[in-house]
C-alpha cells in the first residue's frame, strides 16, 4: 500500500513538474529558464549565475564520472587551485544530473533536469515523511505539495543549492524511525540523508541543523531510556558524517586558511512585515490555516505516550524565525536581537549574502509537516470518500495558490521563461580543438555579462580558464585581469605564456572592431614572432589562438636578492596599517613561474636597526609573484602587524624563515608618534 502510495505520489509531482516546466522540457539541451517579473536590478546577475551554476553543475558531473579525487579542481579563476572552493559545492546537484550529463556531455541538460527534478525530490521525501507520521495518504500528498512546490524553490532557478533542502524530510523520517525501532538501517538511511544534505549546500544544511537540533534533543529526552543502546548508532553517524565532511571540505578549509576569504560579506535580515500576507516571505494562506488546525489540535489533545513532533517543530521554525529578523518582541523580556548579530555572522559561510534568507527556507520546511498533520485532523474522522474528496479540495486550493494567485505573496503566480543559451555547433566543434592546457578568454572583464558567457563555455571544453564568477573573487583575479588588459603587448604575451596559458579565446561581441582589429594584427606579427601565437580557427564570432611551447622556467629560488641593499627610495611610514613595499626581482636568465600550487608564501619580516641588530620580526604569509620575466621585477606590499620603534631600519623578507633567502630588502623610516 505505501509502496502503490509512494508511485502515485511521485507520479502526481511530476506531471505538475512537467507541466511548469514545459518549455525547458521542450528544449532541455539549448534553453534555460529564469521566472518573469523579476526586478530589472536583479535579472543579469540572476541569468549570470544561472550560466554559472549550469557549468558548475556539469564540471562537477564530468568530475564525479571520470576524476573524482580532482572533484575541487572546477577550473575556473585559473590560477587559483581548487576554484571551486570559492563558492557552492553543488555536488548532489551534480550527482542527481550525473547521468543525463553523461548522455550528452552537455551542462544545460544537466541544470535543466536539476531544474525539474527539484520540486520532484523534494515532494516525494516530504510525502514519506508525513505518510509515516500521520498514515494519511491525502494529507501526505498536500505536504508534499506545498513544500516541493514552495513559490521560491519553483522561482529562485539560478540558486538551487540556496533550496535544496529535499533531503530534510528523509534525515527526520530516519531519525524518528531509528529513536522508535533501533535498527542499523535506519541509522544508515539517517546518515545518507544528512550526508546528502551536508553536500547540497551550507544553507539548507544550516537550516537542518537548527530545527533538526531543537526536535533531535526532544527526541531523545523522550526516548532517553534507550539512548545506550543508541549511542553506537549515533556515534556511527557522526563519525561517517565527519569522514564525509573532510573529504568533501577539506579545500574549502585550505582556501580560508591560506587567503583569509569566504567571510566578511554581510547578509541581508528580514522585518516582520516581510512574513506578511503578500510580503517575499509568505508561506501560503493553505499552509498556514492548515499548520493552525494541527497545532491547536495538538494542544487540545496534549501530550501522549507516542513522539509528536509538532511542537518540536514549532520551537525550530521560532528559532529561524527569530534567527532571521533584525529584532523579535518578547513579552515581558523586550526587543531581542537576532542571533546573528549576537555572533553566528562570524561562523564560516554564516557571512555570505544570502545566508539568512537561505536559512528560511526551513521555515517552509517546518510549515509543510504542520500543515500534514492539520489536514489529516481534519480528515481523522471522516469516510473515505469524504477523505478524499476533501484531500482532492484542499490539494485544488493549494495548488492554485502556487501557481494562479501572485496576491499571495512573492513568487506565488510566477511563470518561467525559456533563454535560448546554448552555442552553435560551429563554436562547440571550434572549442573542441582547444590545446590542453589554460585558456585565457580575452577580453577581461569583470562585468557579469562576459565573465558568465566564458564560465559557460568552459563547462562544455572543460579546459582551465581565467574566467570567474563565484561567491567569493579569487585573489589573483585583478592580477591576471591586468595582464589581459594589456593585450595586445608581445611581453604581456610571454608573461601569460610562463604563467602556463596554452590559448587564446577572443570573444569578439565583448570587443570594439578596433580592438579585434589591433589584436589579430599584433597576433598575425610580433604575437607570433615573440610567443609562436598562432591562429586555430574561427567560428561565431570566436577566434581562437594557440602559444607556441611554454618556455622553461625556475621556480622560488630566483627571487634570491644578492647581498648589497638595493637602490631604492627610503619608505617613511607614519601610521599602522601602511604597508612596506617590497621590490622582489627575478635574477635568473630564465622565465620564472611560482610553483603550483599558487598561495601565499610564509615569510618572515625582520627589522634591523643602523648597527645591524633585530629589533623586530614577525612571521606572515604573502603571495610572491605568479610570473616574472629573466630579470624582471615586481612591487610587493607587506603590511606589518606592529612597527617598532620610530627610527630608521632596513627590513628584509626572507622565505620560509630566519635560514630562509631575503627576497625583499627595503630601506624604511618609521616616524615618531
Amino acid at each position: 500500500m505505501r509502496v502503490r502510495s509512494l508511485l502515485i505520489a511521485l507520479a502526481c509531482y511530476t506531471a505538475i513538474s512537467a507541466w511548469f516546466h514545459w518549455d525547458l522540457l521542450r528544449a532541455p539541451g539549448t534553453v534555460l529558464p529564469q521566472p518573469i517579473g523579476v526586478a530589472e536590478s536583479m535579472s543579469a546577475l540572476n541569468w549570470g549565475d544561472e550560466q554559472m551554476v549550469a557549468a558548475t553543475i556539469g564540471i562537477v558531473a564530468r568530475r564525479l564520472l571520470t576524476a573524482p579525487t580532482r572533484i575541487h579542481d572546477l577550473g575556473q579563476c585559473y590560477p587559483f587551485p581548487n576554484s571551486l572552493s570559492l563558492g557552492e559545492p553543488m555536488f548532489v546537484d551534480a550527482l542527481v544530473a550525473a547521468v543525463p550529463f553523461a548522455l550528452t556531455g552537455n551542462p544545460i541538460v544537466a541544470k535543466n533536469f536539476v531544474t525539474v527534478t527539484a520540486p520532484i525530490l523534494a515532494g516525494i521525501t516530504m510525502f514519506a515523511l508525513i505518510l509515516y507520521w500521520t498514515g494519511s495518504v491525502p494529507a501526505a500528498l498536500v505536504a508534499g505539495l506545498l513544500f516541493g512546490f514552495e513559490p521560491s524553490r519553483l522561482t529562485d532557478v539560478s540558486h538551487p543549492y540556496v533550496h535544496g533542502n529535499a533531503w530534510s524530510p528523509l534525515a527526520f523520517l530516519a531519525a524518528h524511525r531509528l529513536f522508535a525501532r533501533r535498527r542499523w538501517r535506519d541509522a544508515a538511511l539517517l546518515a545518507i540523508a544528512l550526508a546528502l544534505q551536508m553536500l547540497e549546500s551550507f544553507y539548507p544544511a544550516l537550516a537542518l541543523a537548527m530545527v533538526g537540533g531543537v526536535y533531535g534533543a526532544v527526541l531523545a529526552v523522550h526516548h532517553r531510556r534507550a539512548l545506550p543502546a543508541l549511542l553506537p548508532k549515533l556515534g556511527a553517524v557522526t563519525v561517517f558524517l565527519g569522514l564525509v565532511g573532510v573529504l568533501a571540505f577539506r579545500p574549502y578549509f585550505e582556501t580560508r586558511a591560506a587567503w583569509g576569504i569566504l567571510q566578511g560579506r554581510g547578509s541581508l535580515l528580514l522585518l516582520p512585515e516581510h512574513f506578511y500576507f503578500g510580503g517575499p516571505a509568505y508561506l501560503g494562506t493553505v499552509l498556514l490555516a492548515l499548520a493552525t488546525i494541527a497545532l491547536l489540535d495538538r494542544v487540545r489533545r496534549g501530550a501522549g505516550i507516542v513522539f509528536d513532533p509538532r511542537l518540536p517543530l514549532l520551537a525550530g521554525g521560532a528559532l529561524v524565525y527569530w534567527f532571521a529578523l533584525w529584532k523579535i518582541a518578547i513579552p515581558l523580556v523586550g526587543r531581542v536581537e537576532s542571533p546573528y548579530l549576537l555572533g553566528l555572522q562570524d561562523l564560516p559561510g554564516v557571512s555570505a549574502v544570502r545566508a539568512v534568507s537561505a536559512v528560511c527556507t526551513a521555515l517552509p520546511f517546518v510549515g509543510a509537516c504542520l500543515a500534514g498533520f492539520g489536514l489529516a485532523t481534519v480528515l481523522r474522522h471522516r469516510g473515505p470518500v469524504a477523505r478524499r474528496t476533501l484531500g482532492a479540495l484542499v490539494f485544488a486550493l493549494a495548488a492554485g495558490e502556487i501557481f494562479f494567485f501572485p496576491r499571495s505573496g512573492v513568487g506565488f503566480g510566477v511563470r518561467l521563461r525559456a533563454i535560448p543559451v546554448k552555442p552553435s555547433a560551429s563554436l562547440l566543434a571550434l572549442l573542441d580543438t582547444l590545446p590542453d592546457g589554460p585558456i585565457l578568454d580575452f577580453p577581461a572583464s569583470r562585468f557579469v555579462a562576459p565573465a558568465t558567457h566564458y564560465v559557460l563555455l568552459h563547462g562544455f571544453h572543460d579546459r582551465p580558464t581565467d574566467a570567474c564568477h563565484s561567491s567569493f573573487p579569487s585573489p589573483m583575479r585583478d592580477e591576471v585581469n591586468a595582464l589581459a588588459m594589456r593585450l595586445p603587448n608581445s611581453l604581456t604575451a610571454l608573461k601569460l605564456r610562463t604563467l602556463g596559458f596554452r590559448a587564446i579565446v577572443v570573444h569578439t561581441e565583448f570587443a570594439s572592431p578596433e580592438r579585434v582589429t589591433s589584436f589579430t594584427r599584433w597576433a598575425d606579427g610580433d604575437g607570433r614572432v615573440a610567443t609562436g601565437l598562432h591562429p586555430i580557427g574561427e567560428a561565431d564570432g570566436h577566434i581562437v589562438y594557440a602559444f607556441g611551447p611554454s618556455p622553461p622556467v625556475v621556480g622560488l629560488d630566483a627571487l634570491t636578492l644578492p647581498a648589497p641593499v638595493l637602490e631604492q627610495p627610503v619608505q617613511t611610514l607614519a601610521t599602522p596599517g601602511q604597508a612596506v613595499e617590497f621590490v622582489v626581482r627575478n635574477s635568473e636568465r630564465r622565465f620564472y613561474r611560482h610553483p603550483d600550487p599558487i598561495r601565499p608564501d610564509p615569510v618572515l619580516l625582520t627589522w634591523l636597526d643602523d648597527q645591524g641588530a633585530v629589533r623586530a620580526s614577525e612571521r606572515l604569509t604573502v603571495l610572491l609573484p605568479i610570473a616574472l620575466f629573466p630579470g624582471g621585477k615586481q612591487t610587493i606590499p607587506v603590511i606589518p602587524g606592529t612597527l617598532p620603534p620610530a627610527g630608521a631600519y632596513t627590513v628584509t623578507l626572507r622565505l620560509h624563515d630566519a635560514e630562509g633567502p631575503v627576497v625583499g630588502r627595503q630601506q624604511v623610516v618609521v616616524a615618531a608618534g
